[in-house]
């Protein structure tokens, strides 16, 4: 089931970014390393109270989460038309359910929400 982030949801959403981010650094990949610092926290807690997180659920855990936030000031120095998009970031899935499609579900909420 995919709906909108609740502030009980932060703690296992900060979890899946840490965990992701310390895969990745096993892997050998630079991706991420921000997610590595405590102040991921900060950035999960900020975009799950102003609603911008969905997170998919199975059997009552989260197991995936998308942020969709406004641009940024980074955002408006690429994007000529940076004021009317909805950015995604942050997607990541438990890698134990990988093959489930969730990512791919998680993306088709993220383009319904971000039109709201």
């Amino acid at each position: 089931m995919i709906r909108l982030a609740t502030v009980s949801d932060i703690s296992p959403i900060d979890t899946l970014i840490l965990t992701k981010a310390m895969e990745f650094k096993a892997a050998g990949k630079t991706q991420w390393q921000k997610y590595l610092e405590p102040s991921r926290t900060e950035i999960v807690t900020y975009d799950v109270t102003n609603g911008t997180v969905y997170v998919y659920e199975e059997n009552d855990t989260v197991v995936g989460a998308v942020s969709l936030i406004p641009p940024t000031s980074w955002d408006e120095n690429l994007w000529n038309d940076a004021d009317t998009a909805v950015y995604v970031h942050r997607l990541v899935v438990d890698s134990r359910h990988k093959g489930k499609q969730i990512g791919s579900q998680l993306m088709r909420q993220a383009m319904v929400g971000s039109k709201r």
